[in-house]
């Protein structure tokens, strides 16, 4: 899947965070964990992401969900951008899939390091935003080589 499907979208206060429903649980979640209101999200990342664990699960959860819409969305603008060229779409989309799964068994490993404790989903979401963030400039540059004119 090169993009996740992207639900009930949500405007959370002056963080212009963008989140989406869905149902998912574990670290796919597109919902904040432990049923965490948009106030709940907003103050965590207002309190800088310190706190109590389930703060501190919260906050690093609302930026990985950050840099995945962006990451859904660019890689929607690259989709778009190689609609003539049905093979570059299919590998795009394959290597997309490839790098998703690849950055979540990276994550899930640094994940278990915490043998199942509080940290952990703390550390999977670091660990991915980290990752998906550098994803987005490689993205970024792609689609400056697919649309040279972009931005001029």
């Amino acid at each position: 899947m090169s993009r996740l499907v992207i639900g009930l979208v949500l405007a959370v206060g002056f963080c212009g965070l963008v989140l989406a429903g869905s149902k998912v649980s574990g670290p796919d979640r597109e919902q904040p964990p432990y049923g965490a209101s948009d106030a709940e999200v907003v103050a965590a990342r207002a309190a800088g992401c310190v706190g109590p664990q389930t703060e501190v699960n919260i906050c690093a959860w609302s930026y990985y969900r950050e840099s995945q819409v962006k990451l859904n969305a660019l890689t929607g603008q690259i989709d778009a951008a190689l609609q003539g060229n049905a093979s570059e779409l299919a590998a795009f989309g394959r290597s997309q899939q490839r790098w998703i799964q690849v950055r979540n068994d990276k994550c899930e490993v640094e994940g278990a390091a915490f043998h199942g404790g509080s940290a952990v989903w703390a550390v999977i979401y670091n660990c991915r935003d980290r990752l998906n963030k550098a994803r987005l400039v490689t993205l970024a540059a792609k689609i400056r080589h697919l649309s040279p004119h972009a931005g001029k």
